[in-house]
């Protein structure tokens, strides 16, 4: 049919479902459907329908109300990323962050979150919280990529802490006093949740959703054969958060990092934020991605988890059961789904399994330069 026949059609279209629909943002949606119809038949092609996508979530986030969020971190050079670019959204209000062992221990990653928030200096200022050590101790040796200070070793100062408030007490500070209306970004070792649910296992139904970053759907880890990094940290740990009756999305490793970045992202970062603190320890990562991995991109994963936050509905996702390898002697860490056809084990967790990476990219360009 002619393109003024489709045109026309979306006219009256869109002019009677606004006067019917209550809700604007899924009439929005329907709007959106509609312009996909008419890139398709012009043949624009990909590009601008990944345009026209961008401009009406970009429009919808307008709608958005804002997002309580906590952030639990092992604050290593790409978390730090997404801490940054966290703080600096308009649509999100961190409530607090907290440290947990990983990158580096338990103190030091307390001493690099307390540096971390004074370098970037939020208003307001969210609260603070220190972990403790893994359950069974902190078997891992993040500073391949991290640096041993896990800031990139490039002379970011450190702070001593005067004072170590706790971060499970923190988190169930946070939560009890905002039911409901919490969501729990998770980006390091789930040390930090597993110890607020021993203290009092009713803030489960409080916490309205924790996103982890961790796991990997298909079993290949990086660092070991089959195991990711956060849950290595510590299995047991993730075992009782998988476990327990949380709200809770997965953001796979092999799956967010089908996303990567290229150096040229610093120069984004200064042209937003000259005031950036960071360019040393990002230009180190780069580099040392370069010499351990041959990778001219680094992977940022947290920045993913951050994103399926902030634009849920650009993320396919698929509801599995997961638990974890606690004791075994070549696949402890490893975070194994139950992808039978037919299964008896009930889903105990939302998995994300794909995403369009070329519009993701846009809303990461995007975040960047709030």
């Amino acid at each position: 049919m002619p393109i003024c026949y489709y045109t026309q059609s979306f006219i009256i279209w869109t002019g009677q479902e606004a006067f019917f629909f209550q809700n604007f943002k899924n009439f929005l949606k329907k709007s959106f459907f509609s312009l996909k119809i008419l890139a398709f038949h012009w043949q624009i092609g990909y590009i601008v329908k990944s345009a026209l996508r961008l401009g009406v979530y970009l429009f919808l986030n307008q709608l958005v109300m804002i997002r309580k969020i906590l952030i639990d971190l092992s604050p290593g050079i790409e978390e730090t990323l997404a801490l940054w670019l966290a703080l600096r959204n308009p649509n999100l209000e961190v409530l607090a962050v907290t440290s947990s062992a990983g990158k580096v221990n338990s103190t030091r990653s307390g001493q690099n979150l307390h540096t971390i928030l004074d370098l970037i200096d939020p208003s307001p200022r969210p609260r603070f919280g220190v972990g403790e050590e893994p359950l069974g101790g902190l078997s891992v040796d993040g500073s391949m990529l991290n640096g041993q200070d896990g800031l990139g070793d490039v002379g970011v100062p450190v702070v001593d802490l005067l004072q170590r408030p706790s971060a499970a007490k923190v988190i169930l500070d946070v939560i009890k006093s905002n039911p409901n209306e919490v969501t729990v970004l998770a980006l390091g070792p789930l040390t930090n949740i597993a110890h607020a649910l021993t203290i009092d296992p009713g803030v489960a139904s409080l916490i309205g959703h924790l996103v982890i970053c961790g796991g990997s759907l298909s079993a290949v880890g990086n660092i070991t054969p089959c195991a990711e990094f956060n849950v290595y940290c510590d299995p047991r740990a993730a075992q009782e958060v998988f476990q327990s009756k949380l709200t809770k999305t997965l953001v796979p490793i092999d799956v967010a990092s089908r996303f990567s970045v290229g150096v040229d992202v610093i120069n984004q970062i200064m042209a937003s934020d000259p005031a950036f603190r960071f360019r040393k320890s990002l230009a180190a990562l780069f580099r040392n991605y370069r010499q351990w991995l041959g990778r001219e991109k680094i992977f940022v994963n947290s920045s993913v988890g951050l994103l399926s936050i902030l634009h849920p509905d650009l993320f396919i996702r698929q509801k599995l059961h997961v638990d974890v390898e606690t004791s075994g002697e070549l696949t402890t860490g490893m975070t194994v789904f139950d992808q039978r056809i037919q299964s008896p084990s009930r889903p105990n967790i939302e998995v994300i399994t794909d995403f369009d990476k070329h519009v993701l990219g846009m809303f990461f360009a995007e975040a960047i330069k709030i």
